[in-house]
């Protein structure tokens, strides 16, 4: 007589193991995703410290670049707000 339970249940796993992408997984952390959280920390220190270093080398262009930043955002927002008032 075949059991109505699969092999792979027990009670004691049945709050832990959970369904990714197809595969049983048993809640362990993947050697891949911490990979890419070390990454996505290390991506995100590197681009603080380029950002740092070169408002501290070229103080003249960084403000620039921000000017222009806020100038694109003025625009697209007088330009939405013209769109929504001619509705």
């Amino acid at each position: 007589m075949a059991s109505a339970v699969p092999a792979w249940w027990s009670p004691n796993q049945a709050v832990v193991r959970t369904k990714i992408k197809g595969n049983w997984h048993d809640g362990a952390v993947c050697a891949s995703r911490e990979a890419a959280v070390k990454l996505k920390d290390i991506l995100k220190y590197a681009l603080i410290a380029f950002a740092v270093w070169w408002i501290v080398q070229q103080p003249a262009s960084a403000a620039h670049l921000v000017h222009n930043i806020g100038s694109l955002l003025s625009s697209a927002a007088n330009g939405l707000s013209h769109f929504v008032a001619n509705i």
